[in-house]
C-alpha cells in the first residue's frame, strides 16, 4: 500500500478492549496501530477514517481529528513503544534493538522487521511460538510458514531444531525479512523464504503453520490440508475470539482430529492433527 494520503487518529479504549478494537481497525483498513496505555494511536489511509471512526464511537471511544503522517516515518514510530515478550518457559521474542531481560538457558529470538509485518509481540504469533515450544525438539522435521510476515515463526521452529523450513508470503518485504532474521538467529541454512504461491509449494511437510486470518484459512484449507504428512500438525492462527470465526476455521478441517484451542486475550489459535494413513 502506498504510503501517500496517510492521517492518524487517536481514541481512548479501556484496556480490556483493546485487542477487540485494534482488530476490528485491522480489518476496516488500519495500516499501523500503536496501544499505549489506555490510547489506540491508529496510521490508516485518508479514505478509512470515516469507517475508523464509526468504529471507535460504537465502542464509545469517539476519536481526535485526523493529523496527517508523514508518508517516510509513519513505519517506524512503533519502535519507540516496542518491547521483548516472553512465550513461557524459555522463550524470549525481542526487537533487535532491545536488550531483553532473558535467564541462563533462555532461547532468544533477534527481529527486525524491516518493512514486514509483525516485532513477534502479538498474540497471534506467540501463540503459534508456544505450540511450537510445547512440542519439544523439532529434530529433523520440515514445517511449511504460510505467510511468514517478518520470519518469527520460521525462525523459532529453527531455534526448535526443524532441519526444513519453508517460508512463503506474497509480500516482496516479508521475504528480505525472513531471511534476514533467520541470518540474524544463525539458521540461515535451515529456511528458505520465497514468493512461491501456496498452490506451488513443492512436498509434504511435518508442521505448517498459518497465520493469517480466518477467511484465508477457510479457502486455502484445502490445500493447506495437502501439505500436511499423515500424522502432522497443522498450526493456524489470527483468529479474533469474537463472532464464529473460530468455529468456521474448525469447520473448514472437520475431517481432521478435534482441534486443540489456546487463547491469549481475544486472539485465538488452533492446533490440529492430520488423520494417519
Amino acid at each position: 500500500m502506498e504510503a501517500a494520503g496517510l492521517v492518524r487518529i487517536d481514541a481512548t479504549v479501556p484496556i480490556g478492549g483493546h485487542d477487540t478494537v485494534c482488530g476490528l481497525l485491522w480489518e476496516v483498513g488500519a495500516v499501523g496501530i500503536e496501544s499505549i496505555g489506555e490510547l489506540v494511536r491508529v496510521t490508516l489511509p485518508t479514505d478509512c477514517v470515516d469507517a475508523a471512526g464509526a468504529l471507535l464511537a460504537g465502542h464509545g471511544a469517539p476519536p481526535t481529528a485526523p493529523e496527517p503522517v508523514d508518508p517516510n516515518a509513519w513505519k517506524d514510530l512503533w519502535r519507540e513503544w516496542a518491547a521483548a515478550v516472553r512465550v513461557e518457559p524459555d522463550v524470549v521474542i525481542t526487537p533487535a534493538w532491545i536488550e531483553p531481560p532473558s535467564r541462563p538457558g533462555d532461547v532468544v529470538i533477534e527481529v527486525e522487521p524491516g518493512d514486514a509485518w509483525g516485532h513477534g509481540a502479538h498474540p497471534t504469533t506467540t501463540l503459534v511460538v508456544a505450540a511450537l515450544r510445547a512440542m519439544g525438539r523439532l529434530d529433523g522435521r520440515r514445517m511449511l510458514d504460510v505467510g511468514c510476515g517478518s520470519g518469527v515463526l520460521s525462525v523459532a521452529a529453527a531455534r526448535f531444531g526443524a532441519a526444513d523450513v519453508v517460508a512463503v508470503d506474497i509480500e516482496p518485504a516479508a521475504i528480505v525479512a525472513t531471511a534476514d532474521n533467520a541470518a540474524r538467529n544463525g539458521v540461515a541454512s535451515q529456511v528458505v523464504a520465497s514468493l512461491t504461491p501456496v498452490e506451488s509449494v513443492a512436498g509434504t511437510f511435518d508442521l505448517v503453520a498459518a497465520n493469517i486470518g480466518a477467511g484465508a484459512l477457510i479457502a486455502m484449507a484445502p490445500r493447506l490440508a495437502a501439505l500436511v504428512r499423515p500424522g502432522g500438525s497443522l498450526l493456524l492462527s489470527g483468529l479474533h475470539a469474537d463472532g464464529d470465526a473460530v468455529d468456521r476455521v474448525e469447520a473448514a478441517f472437520a475431517a481432521w482430529s478435534p482441534a486443540r484451542r489456546s487463547r491469549d486475550g481475544d486472539w485465538v489459535a488452533l492446533a490440529f492433527r492430520a488423520p494417519s494413513p
